[in-house]
This record gives structure tokens, C-alpha cells and sequence, in this order.
């Protein structure tokens, strides 16, 4: 096996003094330690971050506040959960993605949750912390933001095919851990072919049970089946999703990068019985050592580059202090009655 690869999975990237510093911040113990003895292994946490990240976290909640105080806003997805699963709804990201603000808080203040996707698209701050865990962990890494109203539904039982950290902003979600009674929950479920299905796998007694309130950090390994219960107040965390580079991906890359260079890849398959030895040659010769490192550590690259800034406009009025979710009702339910926030009718699709 190449030495860039170990049990089953790439080795761990050399830390920066940078990545190390942030890591430490974020979970108070030493990015080597949590690679070593925690990563993949074992759930991590509630932690108090630092007084820094915990600011910049609830900072969050006024970014939201912000994006909710424009009657539409352009590029962002925000997923209403109703019934215990995260459902599509054209109210929310029509076929222009510009989602309608006043339908969001209107849903929202009748007990519906919302998950806005990949908030680092377009959320600076999100962006930060993800190109800060993309850096350390030398892996892809995107942010979902969950915003609940008191007393709202969350997810129904389930575990994620990725790693997560999730960040407490405002206010307090009760998590629950399960034992988990279907073994291969946990044999490293990666990728569409491994997605939770409630049919085959359901939840063995609670394990732990952890409140987060903000500032608080906790850390999931795949696999972990869990549930948030209802907040008794209003609520916003953001979780950071880790997907993790894994074998099958490493030599998949190695593949199309050997296409270039091994004659032989590019010669067609006539027919399954005339499968022959040079086939298994020209395989191997495509997922050399040296080949598999060059994928390896151009993935390590591209985790570390810090992507560019999100616009800044949407963040122009945030030059004071915030208080949170108390500002989120009655900022734009006054812009509402005032009629400068009107809810925008979707026309239903044609008939084809």
C-alpha cells in the first residue's frame, strides 16, 4: 500500500502553525491530538471555542438577519424542514435562485426551521470558518445553517455520511446520540451509496444527551446516529460538513490523471470474455505510489486555498452590535406591515 495512504483512508496532512492556532481555538486541544485520537473515532464535545470564534459565530445570526431584511435575495437556498425531512419549496429558491425573504420569515414565525445550503457561498463569515477547517483537515468542507424557531421539528433520527462540527450561534438545541443496533452504520458510510435509510437502520437506546448553548462546539464522526429536540427558544447553529478525500476517490483521480500518460487506458474494452493480463498492467501501472502522492497532495492544495470573499454589500449595515435572533421578528415584521417586504407569488409550472 502507498505510504500517502493509511487504514483505509489518505494520512493526515502535515499541520501549519496557522491551522494548528485556529484548531486549538475552535475545539482547546492540539490538531495532531484530535487527528490521532478522535478523528472518525469518537464524538467530541460540547466545547466552549474561544471568546473570538464564539463573537464571530453569533455575528452569524446578523448576517441572517441582514439576508432576511431584503425582500429577495440572490444566490441562497433556504430549505424549510417540516415533518422531520428537509423539503424542497419553490417559495423558497425559485428557478432564478432568488429566494422570497418575506415567505421565509412568514414560515418561520408560524414554527417552521429552515436549512440554508452552503452558506459559505454566500455568508463571509461561514466562509471563513469553512476555508479555516478546509485548511487544517486538508479536506472539501461546505456549511449548512439550521435557524428554528422555538418549539420547532427538527430532523428526524439520522446519521451523515460526513463528518460534522456543529457550532451553537443563538440559543440552545438539546442533541441526542444513539447506540447505533446496525453495524455497518459505522463501517465508514461515504457518498450517495451509504445515505441513512430509516428502513434499515434505526436507533438503539440514547447514548448521550448534550445541550449546546452558543459558543459551543461539537464534533460527529460518520455514522453517528443522532437527532436535535425541539429548542425551547428560538435557535441558530451552523454545521460544517468535512467529506472526506477517501481511497476510491484517490484512485479515481489518479485514473483520469494516468489517462494522459498510460497508452494503454485509452485502448477500448472490446468484450468482457476478452478481458486479458495487460488490462490488470495497464491498472497498475496507473495507480503507482508517485502518482497517488501527486493527487494527494494537490488535494491538500486546493483544500488550503482560502476562496474568494462573498459581495460584501449584503453586510454593509453591520457596523454595531447585534442582538440576535430578538432582532429577526421585529425587523421584518415591521418592514412587512409597512408593506416594504411583500411575499412574491410563484406562478405554478405549465403543464408540458
Amino acid at each position: 500500500m502507498p505510504e500517502c495512504v493509511k487504514d483505509g483512508a489518505p494520512a493526515a496532512a502535515p499541520v501549519g502553525p496557522g491551522e494548528g492556532a485556529f484548531f486549538r481555538d475552535a475545539l482547546g486541544l492540539p490538531l495532531d491530538e484530535f487527528l490521532s485520537n478522535i478523528w472518525g473515532q469518537r464524538a467530541y464535545g460540547p466545547h466552549a471555542c474561544a471568546p473570538g470564534l464564539q463573537a464571530a459565530g453569533v455575528a452569524v445570526m446578523a448576517d441572517i438577519d441582514y439576508l432576511l431584511s431584503q425582500a429577495r435575495f440572490q444566490g441562497v437556498h433556504a430549505q424549510p424542514i417540516r415533518n422531520g425531512a428537509a423539503l424542497p419549496d419553490r417559495r423558497t429558491t425559485d428557478a432564478g435562485a432568488s429566494a422570497d425573504a418575506a415567505y421565509v420569515y412568514g414560515q418561520f414565525a408560524k414554527g417552521v426551521s429552515f436549512r440554508f445550503i452552503d452558506a459559505q457561498r454566500y455568508l463571509p463569515r461561514v466562509a471563513d470558518f469553512v476555508a479555516e477547517f478546509a485548511a487544517a483537515l486538508a479536506e472539501r468542507v461546505n456549511a449548512n445553517i439550521y435557524l428554528s424557531p422555538a418549539n420547532s421539528e427538527g430532523l428526524d433520527v439520522h446519521y451523515d455520511s460526513h463528518d460534522v462540527f456543529v457550532l451553537q450561534c443563538v440559543g440552545s438545541k438539546r442533541w441526542r446520540l444513539y447506540v447505533d443496533d446496525y453495524a455497518a452504520a459505522r463501517e465508514r458510510p461515504t457518498g450517495p451509496a451509504f445515505r441513512f435509510d430509516p428502513a434499515h437502520h434505526s436507533p438503539g437506546r440514547v447514548d448521550r444527551d448534550v445541550e449546546l448553548t452558543p459558543g459551543d462546539i461539537l464534533y460527529l464522526p460518520r455514522g453517528i446516529l443522532h437527532e436535535v429536540a425541539p429548542p425551547s427558544g428560538d435557535s441558530l447553529h451552523v454545521t460544517f460538513g468535512v467529506h472526506l478525500l477517501t481511497v476510491a476517490d484517490l484512485a479515481h483521480r489518479a485514473l483520469r490523471l494516468a489517462v494522459e500518460e498510460v497508452e494503454g487506458l485509452r485502448r477500448p474494452v472490446a468484450h468482457a470474455s476478452r478481458l486479458d493480463e495487460q488490462l490488470a498492467t495497464d491498472l497498475a501501472a496507473a495507480l503507482t505510489s508517485h502518482r497517488l502522492a501527486r493527487v494527494l497532495e494537490a488535494h491538500r492544495r486546493e483544500c488550503r486555498q482560502r476562496p474568494r470573499a462573498p459581495a460584501e454589500h449584503y453586510f454593509a449595515a453591520h457596523r454595531s452590535p447585534v442582538d440576535g435572533v430578538a432582532r429577526l421578528g421585529v425587523a421584518i415584521a415591521e418592514r412587512v406591515r409597512n408593506g416594504e417586504l411583500s411575499s412574491v407569488p410563484i406562478e405554478p409550472k405549465r403543464k408540458a
